[in-house]
């Protein structure tokens, strides 16, 4: 097992304005960023020791994404493509 990490804080965002406004306080404060979505990290790099993790988990709703919407294939994870 991994070492367990220890972010400076958490920060959960829930538009991208919320984004924008944590990365320039992290920046201002002088702390490093490490955004976290709603997937996994194996090397846990999502929660770097002393980072500022902007968790960005809130922001998704997978019923949202519809492939009728767009034009490309979606690669998803484990190499599928659903069309």
């Amino acid at each position: 097992m991994g070492q367990p990490r220890f972010p400076a804080g958490i920060f959960y965002a829930e538009s991208q304005d919320e984004v924008i406004e944590a990365v320039n306080c992290a920046n201002k404060a002088g702390y490093k960023v490490s955004p976290r979505g709603r997937g996994h990290s194996y090397q846990g790099l999502s929660s770097m020791d002393g980072y500022m993790v902007i968790d960005m988990s809130l922001m998704c709703n997978p019923d949202d994404f519809k492939p009728e919407d767009f034009e490309q294939p979606w690669l998803l994870g484990g190499g599928q493509i659903a069309i």
